[in-house]
Formats: structure tokens, C-alpha cells, sequence
């Protein structure tokens, strides 16, 4: 998350007063870099030195046509670049299309209007290059920040269903997706590795958040659409570092999350010790089950996830 954790409450609980049933989105059929991209592309700020080091090693290697352009670029492919595997052939020709829309739009090198055939020539080259050369420095790189983007992910879909407003789950953004943009994110949705058990979607951990969260909305429906947003208190080491919330209708708790930020950089078990304060009751964190109350250390609470949801019992 991009702000401050008391600048984010602010901003939620003057929406929940101002515009409680305005749309909230991720990704939509515009979206320049999908929700999922950005997600790991966010991790970059959280390594400002090891994303240095990697743009002067790229940029020594592999030369870009203009490092403005090459700098903007290189982040749209570290975003969709594969953690495991080669790059495959439909990358490259996605990233090409971006790649000619992006700066055409950008108006700086080249327009749609005044075209500049060499520098998007060049530039298209220095993505090939990449794509066939750059390897050994990305795919490493990529390993990293891989992770900590899954995590960022899952918050930002926790905060987008959980927060004031009525949220938009885009097409196919119940899983992982690397949209970029049209017609790259109008692309019909792949649902076939689900289907076939490549991927088990009851056991995916996007899908699985998006179901429990929906759940949880279609059962307090009150406190999704005109619940205040409550901040929970958080105490200890790393109290910095946690976004936790309720919605709290007709005096009364119903539903909330707890999260980790900076998920690259702050590992679970340096949140031990950390402690959210709860609501008088018991509350279920979804979509375990397991019962918590009183004082939680975040630590122990969000040793295999980087977020939860919790649901008051005993209202």
C-alpha cells in the first residue's frame, strides 16, 4: 500500500461517510497493467536499491534506445516476466503491443500522430533482446519480488472487498492474471488449468480469498454498504506495518481484516509480538475457522498468509 496506515484509514472512513456505494476496481476492460502486474511491479519501491542495481545492469548490458523509455519499460517486464519458465512467445508479441501504445502515448519519443519509426524500431529490438538475452539478470530478480507481489495482491483484493464501496471483481481476476492492456485485457478468460485440475481452484489462494470475501459480503450486507470503517489498534514493533480494520454497523462489529505491509521487506516472524486489540467477542478468521479474541499477535496470525479475514461470532 502506498500510504501511510493512518492516511489510509482516513481515506476509508471519509468514503464509507461520502460515497459508501461508489464502485471500487482494480482492473477494469482499461486497465493499462493489470491488477496482478502492478501488484509485483509495487514491491520495486520496497528495494529501491536492489531495483537500482538491476536497471544499471540491464541498462549496461543491454542499452535501451532512451532510458526513460527503457527504464519505464523494464518495470512493465519485470511485472509480467515468468518466475519459472522461458518467456513465451505470446509475451513477446503482448509486450511489443504495449510496448508501441505505451510510448506512442507518452508523446515523448513518438506519437500516433507524428510516428518515429527508427526509435520504435530500436525499441522493439531492445525488448528482443531481452526477452532472448536478458535471462541470467531477470529471472533472478524476478524470484525475488515474485512472492512479496502475491502477497500485495491478495491485500489489495482484501481491501478492495472489504472496504467502503461495492466492489468490481474484473473477469478472470479471481486468480492470477498479467493483463496489460487492450486488447490484451479483454482477452477471453482462460479458466481450462482450473477446469482440468492443473490448477485446483478451490485450493488457489486468490480464488479462495475472493469466495470467502463475497461470503462475507452477502451475509452483512449491512455492514458492507453503510458500515463505518473502524481501525483496529495495533501495538508493539512493527505496528507500523499492519492495516487492520472493521466495518462497524448499528453499534456493533460484523466483519474486518488484518494485513501485513511492506511484504518484502518484513518478514512474518518479525511481527511476533506485534498485537492487534479486537472488539469484545469471538472472532472466526476466514477462511481457516479457527476462533481469536481479545489481544492477537500478528505474528503467529499471519504466519501462512499475508492477510485475514475475520467475522464476529457472537454479535
Amino acid at each position: 500500500m502506498g500510504l501511510q496506515v493512518e492516511a489510509f484509514h482516513l481515506a476509508m472512513a471519509e468514503r464509507a461517510l461520502a460515497s459508501p456505494l461508489a464502485m471500487t476496481a482494480l482492473s477494469t476492460h482499461d486497465t493499462k497493467r493489470g491488477e496482478d502486474v502492478r501488484a509485483r511491479i509495487s514491491v520495486l519501491s520496497q528495494l529501491p536499491d536492489e531495483w537500482a542495481d538491476l536497471v544499471s545492469e540491464v541498462f549496461r548490458a543491454f542499452p535501451p534506445p532512451a532510458e526513460d523509455a527503457g527504464y519505464f519499460l523494464l518495470q512493465v517486464i519485470v511485472g509480467v516476466w515468468p518466475e519459472r519458465d522461458d518467456p513465451a512467445d505470446d509475451l513477446r508479441s503482448r509486450l511489443h503491443d504495449y510496448a508501441e501504445k505505451a510510448l506512442r502515448e507518452a508523446a515523448v519519443h513518438t506519437t500516433w500522430t507524428d510516428q518515429d519509426a527508427d526509435f520504435e524500431s530500436a525499441t522493439h529490438g531492445w525488448i528482443d533482446t531481452l526477452l532472448d538475452s536478458g535471462g541470467a539478470l531477470l529471472t533472478p530478480f524476478v524470484r525475488r519480488v515474485a512472492p512479496a507481489g502475491r502477497d500485495n495482491s491478495l491485500i489489495a483484493k482484501a481491501t478492495q472487498l472489504l472496504s467502503p464501496g461495492v466492489p468490481d471483481v474484473y473477469q478472470g481476476t479471481e486468480v492470477w492474471e498479467d493483463s496489460l492492456v487492450d486488447p490484451d485485457n479483454r482477452r477471453f478468460v482462460d479458466y481450462e488449468p482450473l477446469r482440468s485440475g492443473a490448477v485446483a481452484r478451490s485450493g488457489h489462494p486468490k480464488f479462495t480469498l475472493v469466495r470467502e470475501a463475497l461470503r462475507i459480503r452477502r451475509a452483512h450486507p449491512a455492514a458492507m454498504a453503510a458500515g463505518a470503517h473502524v481501525p483496529l489498534p495495533v501495538q508493539g514493533p512493527a505496528a507500523a506495518d499492519v492495516v487492520a480494520f472493521i466495518r462497524l454497523v448499528e453499534g456493533g462489529a460484523a466483519v474486518g481484516m488484518i494485513a501485513r505491509r511492506r511484504t518484502a521487506v518484513v518478514g512474518a516472524g518479525e511481527f511476533v509480538g506485534t498485537e492487534v486489540l479486537l472488539p469484545e467477542g469471538t472472532w472466526a478468521v476466514r477462511p481457516d475457522g479457527s476462533s481469536i479474541s481479545g489481544r492477537v499477535d500478528v505474528g503467529n496470525l499471519l504466519d501462512g498468509s499475508p492477510v485475514v479475514l475475520i467475522v464476529l461470532e457472537d454479535d
